[in-house]
């Protein structure tokens, strides 16, 4: 009967200690045995050298966590409630292209021939290639929480933009030199040229603005699907908000010097403005790999969002001549006429995968410091320059010049360095 009570005893013994150390195995990294909680006097003052040896210091092996204690600065060895990060964003987005907006041609040349297009002694001065692929600048922030130590379930957040790409053109004459606005006459069938400025008949000025914003925001759910030594992997799912603004303006003013069909003094002011916004709302899914090296993690990231992409593109103009006795304006320019001046939108199903690599080196228990590349691919935007049409009919005869939809897409590609403070 003894050795029946004895044996029971080593056997509820032997499962209680399998249990308890399958229990810490399984707990949280920030519950798992350490040498400060070691509960015997020894282990209680061996854990203290060892705190004392180490503070400061890296707690991790090459695969992963030895151990871990407070001041640890190892991400493999602690999780973290929540995460706030703010990243500084320089990118760089795929140029638009423009068709030919501005000419000259050599003093001399007949009107008739001044900056058309195709005559031997034409210049392109703007236009005719893409604009818009420099640096711009922008900023990231993301943030969320964990709603259990397990890491189960938990959720977030991220706001992102870029301040604008701007394109500049400015260009004035006296009279002494030529500017044109080139474009192609369909009620005559040849190419021909507004001239701004033309020696002994016109000086003027022109300008162009050319700008694109983008925002970008989603809240998602993520969860941990994969964990291993030095290396962790969460999924995550939810929705996805971004917004595309593409401007183009065209701005000519010229003052009569005399023959031009005006009296003189007469001043004409020629306004072409085309604006596009594009509006996308969908889900987005995606999986994002940590993987940890002491002090070190390199974040991969792999996301798709489908959804709606509303298209909306807004042409005007304006014309104001005066010729002395009070200005007379009209609603078109040389490039927007009643035949496509207006409003324009449509809705198209778009696909925006995203891809990044973060490399983030923790500095202690509470902040890391990111260095990260993104690439963002939109397969269907509206553009402003693609709204530009050079075929003009001035009589409106024909409905030229004409407005339609373009399937353009459009990608991003950005830097990032920033911080990240966790708790």
């Amino acid at each position: 009967m003894k050795m029946l009570m004895m044996s029971a005893r080593c056997a509820i013994a032997l499962i209680a200690a399998t249990v308890a150390s399958r229990a810490l195995a399984q707990s949280p990294p920030s519950l798992q045995w350490s040498p400060i909680t070691a509960v015997s006097t020894q282990g209680a003052l061996a854990g203290v050298e060892a705190y004392a040896a180490n503070a400061g210091q890296a707690c991790c092996d090459q695969r992963g966590c030895e151990h871990y204690y407070q001041g640890c600065a190892c991400p493999a060895c602690r999780r973290w409630i929540a995460w706030v990060s703010a990243d500084f964003l320089l990118g760089w987005g795929k140029g638009r292209r423009v068709p030919a907006l501005v000419t000259t041609s050599p003093p001399g040349t007949p009107q008739a021939d001044a900056g058309v297009l195709g005559r031997p002694a034409t210049t392109i001065l703007f236009g005719n290639g893409d604009i818009g692929d420099g640096s711009q600048g922008g900023a990231r922030l993301d943030f969320g929480t964990w709603f259990d130590d397990f890491e189960s379930l938990g959720a977030g957040a991220t706001v992102w933009g870029f301040a604008g790409d701007i394109v500049g053109y400015g260009n004035s004459s006296d009279g002494s030199t030529i500017i044109a606005r080139p474009f192609f006459a369909v009620d005559t069938a040849t190419q021909d040229a507004f001239l701004v400025a033309y020696p002994g008949v016109s000086r003027g000025s022109i300008s162009i603005r050319a700008t694109n914003d983008i925002l970008g925001t989603d809240a998602y759910l993520r969860t941990n699907v994969w964990v291993g030594r030095g290396f962790s992997v969460d999924a995550f799912g939810g929705y996805e908000f971004m917004r595309i603004d593409d401007d183009l303006s065209i701005q000519s003013s010229s003052t009569i010097l005399g023959g031009g069909g005006f009296p003189v003094g007469t001043t004409l002011d020629i306004l072409d403005n085309f604006d596009a916004r594009n509006e996308f709302h969908g889900g987005v899914i995606g999986v994002v790999g940590d993987f940890h090296y002491r002090r070190l993690t390199v974040s991969l990231l792999a996301k798709l969002a489908v959804g709606n992409m509303n298209q909306r593109v807004t042409i005007s103009g304006r014309t104001v001549v005066d010729t002395g006795g009070g200005p007379v304006t009209s609603n078109n320019g040389l490039l927007t006429q009643a035949s496509n001046i207006g409003t324009y939108s449509r809705n198209k199903t778009a696909y925006i995968p995203e891809f990044g690599v973060t490399a983030a080196y923790s500095v202690n228990d509470y902040l890391a410091l990111n260095v990260g590349y993104r690439f963002t691919w939109w397969s269907n935007v509206a553009l402003a320059t693609d709204a530009v049409n050079l075929n003009v009919d001035q009589t409106q005869v024909t409905p030229n010049p004409s407005f339609q939809f373009r399937n353009a897409e459009y990608y991003m590609h950005a830097l990032s360095v920033g911080a990240t403070v966790r708790w």
